[in-house]
């Protein structure tokens, strides 16, 4: 899912109260975590492996460009069959506190390098480059917006029986918005389709310097949603739930650390 419109977050946008703390890991506003998932889910079928694999058979170098709030540039160098990223003891340390002590790793395989989320508390998110299939439960960040899409309600939930007298839960397709301390601050239906931006969309968030006017799009067709990003400058990414290969370019975010794969040779 490489992006060549790739461009840097504004991450001098200091708004550390969005988020808040839970145990020893500090927590994005986010939904709760959804079953598993697959972590890619393209509109057109993918090239098949090999073919994406193609003038790497000689393993080229690959490195990680890393950029974290109010610090300067790194790049670190892939190493070894497994690679490490976290806050404590990881082969990558990195200085945030909204990374989990260890929060991802990137495993090398058939000279590539694939991306788990190692169960971290704020999850690993992937900058879509195509048209992204969503299923109940996919979270995706825009800016600095944490939203869920849901065709159902907390699948979670230990109560099969309705309480008596309980409010009626929507399930119409939507996308709910969460704030710190995973409480919910809207819920927004989509209908056929909807636009995702700081002004002049369906669903606006106005003081969010780092959202595109407008950013992202959702449609609806034949049965199923398709999340799009609009050439925004901060990207539109999706929470990965599973292990995923990376491409040259490819670019995701861990806790508020953003990193990007380059491979050279």
């Amino acid at each position: 899912m490489s992006d060549s419109r790739d461009k840097s977050l504004p991450f001098d946008v200091d708004d550390a109260d969005l988020f808040s703390s839970v145990a020893d890991d500090h927590v994005l506003s986010s939904a709760p975590v959804s079953p598993a998932a697959p972590a890619r889910r393209q509109a057109q079928p993918a090239a098949p492996v090999a073919s994406r694999r193609a003038g790497r058979a000689n393993q080229p170098a690959a490195f990680l460009d890393v950029e974290s709030p109010g610090r300067p540039h790194q790049r670190a160098r892939l190493q070894g069959p497994r690679f490490l990223l976290g806050g404590e003891r990881a082969d990558l340390t990195l200085d945030d506190r909204f990374v989990s002590r260890w929060h991802a790793q990137l495993s090398q395989e058939q000279g590539s390098w694939v991306l788990e989320d190692l169960g971290s508390h704020n999850g690993v998110y992937l900058r879509i480059a195509d048209e992204f299939v969503m299923e109940d439960g996919d979270e995706i960040l825009v800016g600095a917006q944490r939203l869920a899409f849901r065709t159902g309600w907390d699948a979670g939930s230990s109560q099969s029986v309705p309480t008596l007298g309980a409010p009626k839960l929507p399930t119409a397709p939507r996308l709910v918005e969460y704030v710190e301390g995973g409480h919910i601050r809207g819920i927004y239906p989509i209908v056929d389709s909807m636009l995702i931006g700081r002004e002049g969309a369906d669903l606006n968030f106005p003081h969010d310097e780092l959202l595109s006017s407008p950013h992202a799009s959702f449609e609806r067709r034949d049965g199923q949603f398709y999340l799009r990003d609009l050439i925004s400058e901060s990207g539109t990414f999706i929470r990965i739930r599973g292990a995923v290969e990376l491409i040259d370019g490819d670019c995701f975010c861990v806790g508020r650390t953003r990193l990007q794969v380059r491979y050279q040779g």
